[in-house]
């Protein structure tokens, strides 16, 4: 097994992570809300994300963003 950690940094990244988080559809309430959210505030630069891949497919991610 090969595993690479990445920052995300551009808009293919962006939806292959929103493609991968999609297929958790996790029981929050209003979830796909979220996800929409998130994926436009990742675009925006609001949030960054951290993603692993094993094999060059996505098997895990840290979404986060500074709190002033």
């Amino acid at each position: 097994m090969v595993y690479q950690i990445k920052l995300l940094k551009n808009s293919s990244e962006i939806l292959a992570l929103y493609e991968f988080i999609k297929q958790f559809p996790l029981d929050y309430p209003d979830y796909a809300l979220w996800l929409e959210k998130c994926k436009r505030q990742l675009e925006l630069g609001e949030k960054k994300a951290v993603y692993v891949t094993e094999n060059k497919k996505i098997v895990g991610e840290i979404i986060f963003q500074r709190h002033i």
